[in-house]
């Protein structure tokens, strides 16, 4: 016996590791594919609790795998490409864009993504 933790529970915290990894890869990726997205598209999309998703695209920020991306004063091409999308979940004009945390993949390389 190595450990002290009972038989079988040894690799808990390396599974729970190993789910965390494929989260934020699902996160990622889901990010890429949409171009700009916010945290409750995540949350439907991936089914995973609100803090949860917070949590993970905090670290996927600090990683440098997601940014940040501000609510200009005219639509940028990453907001262009799905506002008919986003005026349909109730997404209309700027102040609400403005209420919303957006992210876009690390590749993504407009002015207003940080």
């Amino acid at each position: 016996m190595n450990s002290w933790a009972p038989v079988g529970e040894e690799d808990t915290k390396s599974s729970k590791e190993k789910i965390k990894e494929m989260q934020k890869d699902a996160i990622e990726e889901l990010v890429k594919e949409k171009g700009i997205t916010f945290p409750t598209e995540i949350r439907r999309e991936l089914g995973l609790s609100k803090d949860r998703v917070y949590d993970l695209l905090w670290e996927l920020v600090r990683e440098n795998r997601v940014k940040r991306h501000g609510v200009p004063s005219t639509p940028c091409e990453c907001f262009q490409k799905r506002i008919g999308e986003f005026w349909s979940m109730g997404i209309k004009g700027q102040g609400a864009f403005k209420r919303v945390s957006w992210f876009v993949h690390s590749s993504n390389e407009c002015e207003h993504a940080r």
